[in-house]
């Protein structure tokens, strides 16, 4: 693992973000934790076969989804055949491994009416410590700037987006680069999360916390707004997505490039025929 991962890193020509770093690190240890589950002390590569592969799948299948399930898998399997190419062993015991795609993925969004609801909820009006409050109003705010421009968490964290007013239709604009990546992105800011950005001055002042200090604070905040959901960071993406299809009616090309998606593969998940969409199309 460490090899390949130095491998990858050092791959100028098609470079891995820190993003993708942190993930290979984080597939790590789910490795690590699926073996001490299964009692077992040490793991040698040709013990690695596509049976092993098949049971590793089906106890991540049991807390994760499809997709994060197979990446796991999958760089399993990358390791292993970069172990092959450098002659590290003989023979990938994984290669060949198909995976199978339940063509399932999680469109857990909020609805606008939840999304007005965190933006306006007092939180000094609950009985708890002032910086408490401070905290998830501060990431109440973040989370709906995410929900109304559909910024990861990484690029948010950066906070180097540029605001401008665009030449043609005068809206308020907001642009830079996906920093997993690097394509261009751009999209008007919406008034709600445009008055937020002045709240705090300028983007860049936006209170941005760690990843994982944010997710501890979502699931609060859906507590206090009685929003019977598990909001993570990603949730706002989602929400941000599902709007643009069902309500917005946007070409998929389009919020492919905001999102900085290279296909419009997981975007046709939103494509569902609601009450919501309904409404967006059939109109006297």
């Amino acid at each position: 693992f460490r090899a390949y991962y130095d491998y990858k890193s050092a791959n100028k020509r098609k470079p891995i973000c820190d993003r993708t770093k942190e993930s290979y690190w984080r597939y790590k240890r789910n490795l690590e934790k699926y073996l001490v589950d299964c009692k077992i002390k040490r793991l040698y590569a040709d013990q690695m076969t596509h049976e092993w592969a098949e049971k590793y799948l089906n106890w991540l299948f049991e807390q994760y989804e499809n997709d994060y399930s197979n990446n796991n898998v999958q760089l399993c399997k990358s390791v292993l055949q970069y172990a092959e190419d450098t002659a590290l062993i003989a023979h990938s015991p994984m290669r060949g491994f198909k995976f199978y795609d339940k063509n399932e993925y999680d469109t857990t969004h909020l609805s606008r009416e939840e999304v007005i609801r965190i933006a306006s909820f007092d939180f000094t009006t609950l009985p708890i410590h002032p910086l408490t409050a401070q905290s998830l109003r501060e990431e109440a705010d973040c989370f709906v700037v995410t929900c109304f421009t559909a910024q990861h968490h990484t690029d948010l964290h950066e906070l180097g987006f540029e605001l401008y007013v665009h030449p043609e239709d005068r809206r308020m604009w907001i642009q830079d680069l996906r920093n997993k990546t690097q394509t261009p992105y751009k999209l008007p800011v919406h008034p709600i999360a445009l008055t937020i950005i002045e709240k705090y001055g300028e983007f860049k002042n936006l209170p941005v916390k760690s990843n994982t200090k944010r997710n501890i604070l979502l699931k609060q905040i859906a507590s206090h707004c009685n929003i019977p959901k598990q909001l993570t960071t990603k949730i706002g993406r989602k929400t941000f997505t599902n709007y643009a299809v069902n309500t917005v009616r946007m070409r998929f090309e389009t919020i492919a490039a905001i999102l900085g998606h290279k296909t419009t593969k997981f975007i046709k998940h939103y494509a569902k025929i609601t009450e919501e969409s309904i409404a967006a199309e059939y109109k006297f």
